[in-house]
């Protein structure tokens, strides 16, 4: 009988086991849509974002060849991008890749680079953006070596004459 049961057992434990392995989300999109399911709050459906991204922040950040970047906005300093094949639009927050591509060389905390690649979150009803990740790049447009990386960031206040909100929080 003993055997007769842990036999079942490890045959439930592998079936199980092959189950959750099919339907593991493959990539951020699949992860976020199978975990938001129920989410009723903010602080909740930032969990999950923030717990998706650093899942597969590497395919995220690291393959430049899925952005399509579109020009935001330029001016002395540089140009500014964004990818709204990224964007996702969950009640009032949206998060969506954007990039800055500077004309001279930035340096931050002794850190040189061209252009940062930066996945933020933005809050139109509570008027606040926090960047969920960073990336400087050694080179223009998101390439070269990444010489900084960095996550979740303190929320700052956004106002409704400025290009963050009136870019994604005006229909």
């Amino acid at each position: 009988m003993i055997k007769l049961t842990m036999s079942l057992l490890m045959l439930f434990s592998t079936n199980i086991f092959a189950w959750g392995f099919i339907f593991e989300p493959k990539n951020y999109d699949d992860c976020i849509l199978e975990n938001i399911k129920g989410v009723t709050s903010d602080v909740g459906a930032r969990l999950v974002y923030q717990s998706c991204f650093t899942k597969f922040k590497e395919k995220i950040v690291d393959n430049n060849l899925k952005h399509r970047w579109k020009l935001v906005s330029s001016n002395n300093d540089g140009s500014f991008y964004d990818d709204t094949s990224t964007m996702i639009k969950q009640g009032n927050i949206i998060t969506i890749d954007t990039m800055g591509d500077f004309n001279k060389v930035q340096v931050e905390n002794n850190i040189q680079h061209y252009s940062g690649i930066v996945r933020v979150e933005i809050d139109c009803v509570n008027l606040s953006f926090r960047s969920l990740h960073t990336e400087l790049k050694s080179d223009h447009m998101g390439k070269g070596d990444t010489v900084s990386s960095s996550g979740l960031e303190k929320d700052e206040k956004i106002n409704k004459d400025g290009i963050l909100y009136k870019q994604y929080c005006i229909n």
